[in-house]
């Protein structure tokens, strides 16, 4: 695991904080209907997807670079880089090479989001 993903002292962008839900993705990029990504101050982002009526959840690490989200999960040996955006509407914008993925924010007003 690189030093830098999860790093509590790296700065993440308030904006991304919170749980945001899958609304569109080109099919070739994989995202199932449903997906939801959980960021949290702390480097720590909860993705979730829906399979067979069920949810797996994944703990990955994440941490911020100059328009990329750099993610990397702690029990395989296996780390992303995607450019990132805040879209319109409350959106999050992930640009893959085959198309964007884009998230919509939801709330959850006991954990201030």
């Amino acid at each position: 695991m690189s030093d830098d993903v999860g790093n509590s002292r790296a700065r993440k962008p308030d904006w991304l904080l919170g749980r945001w839900r899958l609304v569109h993705a080109e099919p070739v990029i994989g995202f199932l209907p449903g997906t939801c990504m959980e960021f949290h101050s702390d480097g720590a982002l909860r993705y979730t997807i829906p399979l067979e009526g069920r949810e797996q959840v994944i703990t990955l690490l994440y941490r911020t670079d100059d328009g990329l989200l750099r993610t990397e999960n702690p029990l395989a040996p296996h780390a992303t880089a995607t450019p990132f955006r805040q879209g319109p509407g409350d959106t999050l914008v992930l640009d893959f090479p085959d198309g964007p993925a884009v998230l919509l924010r939801e709330q959850d007003v006991e954990r201030g989001w």
